[in-house]
């Protein structure tokens, strides 16, 4: 009886587990991925690479069953991000340009940052097509587009400071949260969140790890961050993973891989 028991339930949970099925539906020798944007349920865009030259951005309008190549690019990027607030537009970013699009590629306008400042930037978030931020070494606030932007002085540079931020990420219309290493001092992670209006800021002390290679904001509460580990306890690299459950403030390791 209970050997009909088992077998009853094998037949009965199989076919749940063989919904899970991948389906390789673009693929092009010689370019990977690098960033995903979804902008809803059936419209995402991929940037592409095929290493410092070439870049590429495909679209789907219809969940990844058909992609159509809307933008490429030679020029020679080396850090660079996509954000994709909408339908219509893309805006990359690296070093000190950006590459905007408001009408799904047609056009691209090429911004040009001050180049006499430290505007190093490689990561980009846009709420719109006019509100958005840019950074990395410098944490750079526009509101018009990219027309003209400003850039935050949320801390005072001295021996003991060196902040760089990554990936950051809209909570609302005024606050930006993002992971902010300081690389002199006190080293670690923070997360931090950052009012593009009154520039105030707080920073979240996250982990003593340098290396944070993404952050995925679930909501106001779960948050989810990858890195390394190596600079902590010697494992094996980018084996790390840390959850927060309450907005950013405290975090906890919720992977470890040693080996």
């Amino acid at each position: 009886m209970r050997r009909t028991i088992y077998i009853i339930f094998l037949l009965i949970s199989f076919p749940l587990y063989s919904q899970n099925v991948w389906e390789l539906t673009h693929s092009v020798y010689g370019q990977h991925p690098i960033k995903i944007e979804v902008v809803d349920s059936n419209y995402v865009n991929i940037l592409f690479s095929t290493g410092s030259n070439f870049k590429y951005i495909y679209n789907t309008r219809d969940k990844g069953k058909t992609w159509e190549l809307i933008y490429a690019t030679n020029v020679f990027l080396i850090e660079f991000d996509m954000s994709c607030p909408d339908t219509n537009s893309f805006y990359i970013t690296f070093i000190k340009k950006i590459y905007k699009s408001v009408n799904k590629g047609q056009d691209v306008i090429v911004i040009n940052l001050d180049t006499t400042a430290i505007y190093d930037i490689s990561h980009i978030e846009m709420l719109n097509q006019n509100v958005g931020v840019a950074c990395n070494l410098s944490f750079l606030v526009t509101k018009d587009g990219w027309q003209t932007y400003t850039d935050g002085k949320y801390w005072k540079k001295n021996d003991s400071i060196s902040y760089i931020c990554y990936y950051p990420r809209f909570k609302n219309d005024s606050i930006v949260t993002c992971l902010v290493v300081n690389a002199n001092g006190v080293r670690g992670t923070y997360f931090g969140e950052f009012n593009i209006n009154t520039y105030e800021h707080v920073l979240y002390w996250r982990d003593k790890q340098i290396g944070a290679y993404d952050m995925y904001y679930l909501d106001d509460k779960n948050i989810f961050t990858c890195g390394k580990s190596n600079t902590l306890n010697g494992g094996s690299g980018n084996d790390a993973i840390s959850k927060s459950t309450d907005g950013g403030k405290t975090w906890r390791r919720v992977l470890d891989l040693y080996s």
